[in-house]
């Protein structure tokens, strides 16, 4: 008869059998199996929440991202040390994104070498070969370049 059902419901029906059937006003034609159509509805019924949940998941994502990204950019500025750091090859790479290159950098009179990030096509402060920088203080073998953009913003330069 063309009625959707489940598989084993089927094998049950010999012929001649019982089915409740459930009939939409609006398409006659179309009869479907009530308990069938029954779970289906209960299915669909989940996924306004599921669409929901996927968006908090989302949101949350994008939230954790941010506030990394926030704390991958500010908290260097904010709490670490600014030092004058030496690039080991004597001169900042070149490119089109974010750089690392070795340096180092002295405190106390001991040298620390440490990892540095820049922003390329962005000048940085400079004092003769060495770079202003920010020294991140939950990663102290890492620092942030300071450019003299950022150091305007900041009123850090005049």
């Amino acid at each position: 008869a063309g009625v959707r059902t489940r598989a084993d419901f089927a094998a049950g029906l010999g012929p001649g059998g019982q089915v409740r059937l459930l009939v939409d006003p609006s398409r006659p034609g179309v009869p479907r199996e009530a308990t069938y159509a029954r779970e289906q509805a209960s299915r669909m019924g989940w996924l306004p929440w599921g669409l929901g949940l996927g968006a908090l998941v989302a949101a949350g994502g994008f939230g954790w991202e941010l506030r990394r990204l926030f704390r991958k950019e500010v908290v260097p500025l904010r709490l670490g040390a600014l030092v004058w750091l030496t690039p080991d090859d004597g001169h900042l790479p070149e490119g089109k994104g974010e750089a690392e290159f070795p340096a180092h950098y002295f405190r106390q009179d001991v040298k620390q070498a440490v990892r540095a990030r820049c922003r390329p096509q962005r000048a940085p402060v400079r004092n003769g070969g060495k770079v202003l920088a920010a020294v991140v203080p939950s990663e102290p073998g890492w620092c942030r370049v300071i450019d003299e953009e950022l150091a305007r913003t900041l009123g850090w330069v005049r």
